[in-house]
């Protein structure tokens, strides 16, 4: 079992947020699945309203070579609202079980993070245990045309004022309002996959000025990492095309799975070396992603840093049959 702050995950692996939770059946689906430890919904970017799907934009395929994705997605179609009904269906259908749900939103504007955090505050008060419900912000979608996803910009910043003003410092401020409003709400940042050393240390630098009262961060989990964005995997390279009119087509987007497994390994690796030497960020833990397909990678994500495992591709081609794969090495 893992626990990450009041969430308690067993067995350790998870699903992460992607296309193919989308909809009620796939999270009951994950969530029926002994070998899920917790689920994660897709990404919400709303209380009320979804995310447009666009036909002949919005798409996933997969490679003929290796388990590696590419998607040209966003957020999920479905608001807030409606994830935090399905969730409320199927925990009254299993009314002995425990497993965990992490609920994934994403926003740049603080009065919207503010009416989502609301929304799942007062979701959580009308369950027997409310820390079975987490909440995942994810910064780092790399198919958002409007700008660069906030995680990507925070490690720019070059100054106290810079951080506290910028697009993802105003959203973890929130999260730290929120958890010094209630410690048992468990929160944590999708990232994306960082490049270079410096990228890891100045995110590190940013966070540690929204500690609550100088003596817990302001998150408790990190998500590393997300896709790879503007990767081009031409028609050629290509099979299992999902999503209306995309059939055929080259794709431009986020990649997953295999491809960036190396990358995703040495995010984990030093987000975890750098969080020990950060008396207080050392309690953050770190959901491992990204081309986690086997056993194997499992435990190479553990061995870098990982509290938790989570995976997306293999669950994309395999549906919940995934974890069983992923911990049959066990």
């Amino acid at each position: 079992m893992a626990a990450i702050n009041t969430l308690k995950i067993d067995p350790p692996l998870v699903n992460t947020a992607c296309a193919w939770v989308s909809e009620y059946e796939q999270l009951k689906a994950c969530f029926e699945c002994p070998y899920t430890g917790a689920v994660t919904t897709r990404t919400a970017a709303g209380v009320d309203e979804g995310y447009p799907r666009l036909a002949g934009v919005h798409g996933v395929a997969f490679s003929k070579t290796s388990i590696t994705s590419i998607n040209t997605y966003a957020y999920s179609p479905h608001p807030l609202s409606a994830y935090l009904s399905w969730i409320k269906q199927i925990l009254d259908e299993h009314p002995t079980s425990t497993k965990p749900f992490i609920v994934s939103v994403t926003t740049t504007e603080p009065a919207v993070l503010r009416a989502m955090i609301n929304a799942i505050q007062a979701f959580r008060t009308t369950l027997p245990d409310p820390a079975r419900i987490a909440i995942e912000l994810n910064t780092s979608c790399p198919n958002v045309k409007a700008g660069a996803p906030p995680a990507y910009h925070f490690p720019t910043c070059r100054s106290a004022e810079e951080y506290l003003a910028s697009p993802l410092g105003q959203l973890i401020a929130i999260f730290a309002d929120a958890r010094k409003a209630d410690p048992g709400l468990t929160v944590g940042l999708k990232l994306p996959p960082y490049v270079h050393a410096g990228q890891f240390s100045a995110f590190l630098d940013g966070l540690a000025l929204f500690t609550i009262d100088g003596t817990q961060p302001p998150v408790s989990f990190f998500t590393c990492t997300n896709t790879l964005g503007n990767t081009l995997m031409p028609a050629s390279m290509l099979e299992g095309w999902q999503g209306e009119g995309m059939e055929g087509k080259d794709m431009l987007g986020g990649a997953g799975g295999e491809a960036i497994h190396a990358l995703a390994l040495g995010n984990v690796a030093a987000f975890a070396r750098l969080l020990t030497e950060r008396d207080v960020l050392r309690e953050i833990k770190i959901i491992g992603a990204g081309g986690v397909t086997t056993p194997d990678a499992v435990k190479r994500m553990h061995d870098a840093g990982a509290t938790v495992v989570g995976s997306a591709t293999l669950f994309g081609k395999l549906g919940p049959d995934a974890a069983f794969a992923l911990l049959s090495g066990r």
